[in-house]
């Protein structure tokens, strides 16, 4: 592993760790065992650091998501394989982490953003319109609508203040608020689909 990439990883751990205001250069350097001049000359500053791991993050969880829609049998599993085997965006930034990102590091926020406005929204789409055509989602349901609903399920379930992790794990917290939402806009064709996945899940 070269140098960049053991700063990148060391940083990634303690700004997911400390939060990304807390962890200076100085620290990071520190922590890395190396000097300023080294960690410099391999990147400008900190905000240049944040951009890299936001970006190296999306592009696997994007890579993940694609893997699960191409692989999954219906929209239904597709979602059930999300919930039980791939930490959600929102999991893998915790909501420190987005708070001081969208609060002092705008650039990195942006990109953040985007992702969370174009991707993610995209792929939930293609999720519903494919449940729609499969009969497994009521072809009445609003897809804008929940869409976004979606979104803001995965940012409430990574919310420490809503959810703190001593009393809750996060995994359950998202699976039972994506299983509310699946439920209510899937067929009976769905519900069956749903409680046969979930009993080979559970068996």
């Amino acid at each position: 592993m070269n140098i960049s990439n053991q700063i990148i990883g060391k940083a990634q751990d303690l700004f997911f760790k400390y939060g990304l205001k807390s962890i200076t250069m100085d620290d990071l350097a520190r922590e890395l065992g190396i000097s300023k001049k080294t960690l410099y000359a391999s990147f400008n500053n900190k905000q240049e650091i944040i951009n890299i791991i936001t970006v190296k993050l999306i592009e696997e969880h994007e890579q993940n998501c694609e893997k699960i829609e191409r692989e999954a049998d219906d929209a239904i599993q597709e979602v059930l394989i999300y919930i039980n085997s791939l930490k959600s965006i929102f999991q893998q930034f915790n909501y420190k982490v987005i708070f001081e990102m969208k609060r002092y590091y705008s650039e990195s926020w942006e990109i953040f953003k985007n992702y969370k406005n174009e991707f993610l929204t995209k792929r939930i789409k293609n999720n519903l319109n494919r449940g729609i055509k499969e009969g497994l989602y009521r072809n009445n349901i609003n897809v804008e609508i929940i869409s976004k609903l979606r979104i803001e399920q995965m940012q409430i379930a990574s919310n420490a203040t809503l959810f703190p992790s001593s009393n809750f794990n996060k995994k359950e917290v998202s699976r039972e608020l994506f299983l509310q939402v699946l439920y209510g806009m899937s067929t009976i064709k769905g519900h069956y689909l749903i409680n046969k996945y979930l009993e080979v899940n559970e068996a």
